[in-house]
């Protein structure tokens, strides 16, 4: 996300709209790896996606850095939860803690050091008392999962094309089940 040539790609080759676009994309995956936690098991101590646990892994690894650029602001009587990162800095402090990230476990890949690198990441991912109230918080503020329910399509008496929208819930789901079966017979 820091190269102006691959953003150029993608419409985007205005200095400030590159700027723009890296900020956006890292606010993206620290977000991410924040509400990821809630795939995150405290009695277990598991992570049950290993997406999640890789970006909250990014996300600390911007925490823990020599030179931080992300503070996240957490207040649970209020069920605040606040990011923010020092955009001047990601081509540099950013891109130098994900770069000594990857460089660690690249090395312990390349050398077949599984322990090292098991070690290396756990720490990274370990979830201790603050993040775990930053858990409840993201899951008090868990929005419901949408659902996605495709439009049906079907012919007017007049013979125009009519679409048909349902419910994004799963009682919408049912719904255009049962039209399109009641059309369409199975």
């Amino acid at each position: 996300g820091l190269d102006r040539e691959i953003l150029k790609i993608f419409g985007r080759p205005g200095d400030d709209e590159a700027f723009e676009t890296v900020h956006v994309m890292w606010l993206n995956m620290i977000r991410g790896g924040l509400i990821g936690l809630e795939h995150y098991t405290p009695a277990t101590q598991k992570w049950s996606q290993a997406h999640v646990r890789a970006r909250y892994c990014i996300l600390q690894t911007l925490l823990r850095c020599e030179n931080p650029l992300v503070k996240i602001t957490h207040d649970a009587s209020k069920d605040l939860l606040e990011i923010e990162i020092d955009a001047k800095r990601i081509a540099t402090d950013g891109k130098a803690a994900i770069g000594e990230l990857l460089r660690h476990l690249n090395i312990n890949k390349a050398t077949a050091n599984v322990a090292a690198g098991k070690a290396y990441f756990d720490n990274l991912t370990a979830v201790d008392a603050e993040f775990l109230a930053i858990r409840d918080t993201v899951l008090k503020l868990r929005k419901p999962r949408k659902e996605f329910v495709q439009a049906h399509t079907r012919l007017t008496a007049d013979g125009d094309a009519e679409v048909v929208d349902f419910d994004p819930s799963p009682a919408g789901v049912v719904d255009s089940l049962v039209t399109r079966h009641r059309e369409i017979p199975l």
